[in-house]
């Protein structure tokens, strides 16, 4: 469970975000930061990342309804049963309208040491029409090996085929490129004979990186948007996830899911999924 609300990003004071000292040698660096550096280090343009900005806020605007998600009946009885940020209005020209918002960030510098930027070259790229949205959410998932579910004659709505996490040098936003490679190998699954990909779109650099380098098609790619649209609460992002990636195979007859997540300091990870016919 995740308010952003009522306790936001960094709310604890980590001294690897509050001490210049530890966090240049923690590698530490704002993620929207980091998002932007990947961006300039890969080159990704500012219009890349608004045409992918627009394309998550329509598949949004056009998704079914989750099958998963709970309603919530607050104390004056407003309920809640659905994702409320999506802006299907969103087009290229009102995002080129935005402001960058890391383009000023004073720990520029350091970033651009630890990656060998130009210093002061075309900082600024994602805005808040391409970067998560901040949310309050919350997701449950129940994990179980294969003896417990024919033990207690349950039947499992997937299974697990193979997970992975991995790392590259901080700041990054592209560890959700070998987590997903590991993952699938260990699955044994091909790009080709995946149904989905759900990536998190923790900024719109993560997702155009991970289609560049695997070479998924587009139209399997976070078909109903993701957290550009529909919000990143941070903890419960990963359940959300899953949860969407099970909703669409269902739908769909059943298939194979690839679901990946990046976190700060270059992290991420990834897992294979698959939904019986």
């Amino acid at each position: 469970m995740e308010s952003m609300s009522r306790v936001p990003m960094l709310a604890d004071r980590p001294t690897f975000a509050m001490n210049a000292d530890t966090g240049d040698a923690a590698g530490f660096v704002p993620i929207g930061l980091a998002a932007d550096a990947v961006a300039v280090r890969a080159g990704v343009a500012r219009a890349e990342l608004d045409a992918y900005g627009v394309r998550s806020q329509q598949r949004a605007a056009a998704a079914p309804a989750w099958e998963s998600i709970v309603p919530v009946t607050g104390a004056t009885g407003a309920v809640v049963d659905g994702d409320e940020g999506a802006r299907p209005d969103t087009t290229i020209a009102s995002l080129e309208q935005l402001a960058p918002l890391f383009a000023d960030d004073p720990l520029w510098e350091r970033v651009e040491r630890r990656l060998g930027l130009t210093t002061g070259v075309d900082r600024g790229r994602h805005t808040v029409g391409t970067s998560p949205q901040l949310a309050d959410g919350a997701s449950a998932l129940v994990l179980a090996s294969e003896g417990w579910v024919a033990e207690h004659g349950r039947t499992p709505l997937a299974r697990i085929l193979g997970w992975a996490h991995a790392a590259v040098r901080s700041p990054g936003l592209e560890a959700t490129i070998p987590a997903s490679r590991k993952a699938l190998a260990m699955a044994r699954v091909e790009v080709s004979e995946l149904d989905l990909v759900e990536v998190n779109e923790s900024f719109a650099v993560t997702p155009i990186l991970l289609q560049r380098e695997l070479g998924v098609p587009w139209d399997i790619v976070n078909p109903n948007g993701g957290a550009i649209a529909v919000g990143h609460p941070l903890g419960a992002s990963g359940g959300i996830l899953i949860a969407n990636a099970l909703d669409q195979l269902r739908r769909r007859g059943g298939g194979r899911a690839l679901v990946a997540i990046p976190a700060a300091l270059g992290l991420a990870s990834a897992v294979v999924i698959e939904v019986f016919a």
